[in-house]
C-alpha cells in the first residue's frame, strides 16, 4: 500500500510514565522526561540523564519543535497501547542509527487515562493473530516487489491469519484516466502472488472494489477526520508536486489515506506488516481509529456513589449539578452530547472506560531491502528499469548487460567498490555466501570484471526465478483458477466486513 508520514495536531502533554523508560544497554543509563503544561500552553521537557539531551517546546502560535539526540542507546521502537482520546501532537525522536520513535501526546488535558483493553471482535484466533496488507494492481511484479513484500508475506502466512487484498480503488486515485488494463493487471499480480508461494489455503486474497463496505466505512471516517490531517500528509504534497503525467488534483487522491484506514480497520488486524521507513504510515490509521472510538465508542462509567459523582463533577468547568438520584444518567447524557475535546477531558478525569469499536493496529516490522533497477534508482515499473518475475533467461541477461555498475570504474583494470554497485546488490540477495565474498574481494582488486560479474548475477537470478515461473504455468493455462481463488477469498472477507459494518452502524445509530 502507498505509505506516507502523518502528524497529529494541537498542543499536547506527554505523560511521565509514557516518556520514562530504562536503557536496555546499560543499567546505569536511564532517562526520564518531565513535561508540564503551563498556562501559556507551553511544554517544557527536562532530561534527568547526562547521556541524553532533550528540548521540546510548544506554544499556541507555533507548531511543535522537537529535537532529541540519543548518545547512548536507540529508543525502543515498540509502540505502547494508546491511551489518548482527543487531539494530540506527534513527537518524533530520531535515532543515530536511523528510524524513528513516535510519541503521541495528549492535547492540553491533565492526566492520561489508564490503558484500555483491546476488544478484538470478529477477528483472529489467539494462535494466529490477524495481519493485513494490500497491493495496487500494476500488472506483472518485479524483483523489487518480491524482496520488498512478497517474501515477507509468504513467511508470515504460516504464523498469522493473513489477509491480502487487491487495492484497485487505490489504483484509481492516481490513474483513473486509463483503466483499460486494470482487470488484466489484477490477474497478473495475483498470479505472481500464487507463483511466489502465497497459499490460498493459508491466506485470504480479496478484491477491494468487490466490497462496498470499504466505501461506506471510508465515508463515515471522512465525517470525523479533520481536513488538515489529510492536507499535511507528506506523500500527498510530494506527489502533487512530482506527478505531472496524471491528474491527481482530486478528492480521491486527497482522501486516499482515509480509504487506506478503512481497508485496514475493517478487518481489525492485530498487526500491519511494514518496513521501518513505513512506520509513520500506520499512525494515521491509529489516529483515525482513536478519534472514531472516542466519537462512537460505548462508555462504561466507573462505580461511584451519588456524592462521589457530584464531587467529581465540581472539578469540571461549566459542569451543572446532576439531579438527585440521576447522577450516572446525567453524566452519560452529557458525555455523549459533548464535543470530542470535552469527552477527552471526561476520560482523562477517570469517568470510566471506553469500549473501542476499532483496536489500534500495531506495526509488524519486516525486512524490506532496497533493490536498485538498471539505472541505479529504486526498481520500479514506471522507471522502466525493472526485472520482472516472468522475464526469461535471455531477457534477464540483456537487462543486466546494461545495468549500472560502480561509476568510478572506467576500465577493466580499475579496482571497483561493490558497496556502490547495483549489480552487487543483486548478488547479496540472489547469490550464495561464497560467491558474495568472492565478488566483494575480487572487484576491489580488479580480479573480476563487470561483464563477468553481471553474467554470474544473471545466472543466479535465473536460477532463483525458475521455480516461480514453473509454478505460474498452471494458472496461465487455466486463468479462471485465479478468479475462483479471488472469489472465494472475497466471500470470506465479505463476512468479516459485513459483521464489522453492522457493529459500526449500531454504534453510529444509523437506521437499520
Amino acid at each position: 500500500m502507498s505509505i506516507g508520514s502523518f502528524f497529529g495536531r494541537g498542543l499536547g502533554l506527554l505523560p511521565q510514565d509514557f516518556a520514562a523508560r530504562a536503557c536496555k544497554q546499560s543499567a546505569t543509563c536511564t532517562m526520564a522526561c518531565s513535561l508540564t503544561l503551563r498556562r501559556e500552553q507551553e511544554i517544557s521537557c527536562e532530561s534527568l540523564s547526562v547521556s541524553h539531551e532533550c528540548d521540546a517546546r510548544v506554544n499556541a502560535n507555533s507548531r511543535l519543535l522537537a529535537k532529541c539526540r540519543e548518545h547512548c542507546c536507540p529508543p525502543d521502537t515498540s509502540s505502547p497501547p494508546s491511551r489518548f482520546w482527543g487531539g494530540y501532537v506527534t513527537i518524533r525522536n530520531w535515532r543515530n542509527s536511523g528510524g524513528m520513535q513516535v510519541f503521541r501526546t495528549y492535547r492540553g488535558l491533565t492526566k492520561p487515562t489508564k490503558d484500555y483493553p483491546r476488544q478484538m471482535g470478529n477477528i483472529e484466533t489467539a494462535q494466529r493473530p490477524r495481519i493485513l496488507s494490500g497491493m495496487r494492481p500494476s500488472g506483472k511484479l518485479h524483483l523489487g516487489n518480491l524482496v520488498g513484500a512478497l517474501q515477507n508475506w509468504v513467511k508470515l502466512q504460516d504464523e498469522y491469519d493473513s489477509f491480502h487484498f487487491v487495492a484497485d480503488w487505490h489504483m484509481l486515485t492516481t490513474g483513473y484516466e486509463n483503466t483499460v488494463d486494470l482487470r488484466q493487471d489484477t490477474w497478473e499480480m495475483v498470479t505472481d502472488w500464487l507463483a511466489c508461494g502465497l497459499d490460498p489455503a493459508k491466506a485470504t486474497f480479496f478484491v477491494q472494489s468487490r466490497l462496498p463496505e470499504h466505501a461506506e466505512l471510508h465515508l463515515l471516517f471522512s465525517m470525523v477526520t479533520p481536513l488538515s490531517w489529510l492536507e499535511r500528509v507528506p506523500t500527498y504534497k510530494e506527489q502533487l508536486e512530482n506527478i505531472r503525467d496524471h491528474d491527481i488534483n482530486t478528492y480521491g487522491f486527497l482522501g486516499y489515506p482515509l480509504l487506506q484506514a478503512a481497508d485496514i480497520l475493517m478487518y481489525k488486524p492485530r498487526y500491519v506488516p511494514v518496513g521501518e521507513d513505513q512506520i509513520p504510515h500506520v499512525e494515521l490509521t491509529r489516529e483515525v481509529a482513536r478519534r472514531f472510538n472516542q466519537a462512537f465508542g460505548k462508555l462504561h462509567l466507573k462505580k461511584r456513589s451519588e456524592q462521589e459523582w457530584i464531587a467529581w463533577g465540581t472539578a469540571i468547568r461549566n459542569f451543572a449539578r446532576p439531579p438527585a438520584g440521576k447522577a450516572e444518567q446525567f453524566i452519560l447524557e452529557n458525555y455523549h452530547r459533548a464535543s470530542l475535546d470535552v469527552r477527552a477531558d471526561y476520560l482523562n478525569r477517570d469517568v470510566g472506560t471506553l469500549d473501542p469499536l476499532f483496536p489500534e493496529p500495531d506495526v509488524l516490522l519486516t525486512s524490506s531491502p532496497r533493490l536498485p533497477g538498471s539505472d541505479g534508482r529504486k526498481m520500479s515499473k514506471s522507471y522502466n528499469n525493472a526485472i520482472f518475475l516472468t522475464d526469461g533467461p535471455e531477457v534477464i541477461s540483456k537487462k543486466l548487460a546494461v545495468y549500472m555498475t560502480d561509476p568510478a570504474r572506467k576500465r577493466r583494470t580499475d579496482p571497483g567498490d561493490p558497496d556502490v554497485c547495483p549489480v552487487f546488490d543483486l548478488h547479496k540477495i540472489f547469490s550464495g555466501g561464497d560467491l558474495i565474498s568472492r565478488i566483494n574481494s575480487e572487484c576491489r582488486t580488479a580480479a573480476i570484471g563487470c561483464v563477468e560479474c553481471k553474467r554470474l548475477a544473471a545466472q543466479n537470478v535465473n536460477a532463483f526465478l525458475a521455480p516461480i515461473q514453473e509454478r505460474r504455468k498452471p494458472y496461465e493455462q487455466k486463468p479462471e483458477l485465479v478468479w475462483e481463488i479471488l472469489e472465494d477469498g472475497t466471500k470470506k472477507a465479505r463476512e468479516v466486513a459485513q459483521k464489522t459494518m453492522a457493529e459500526v452502524r449500531r454504534a453510529v445509530n444509523l437506521a437499520p
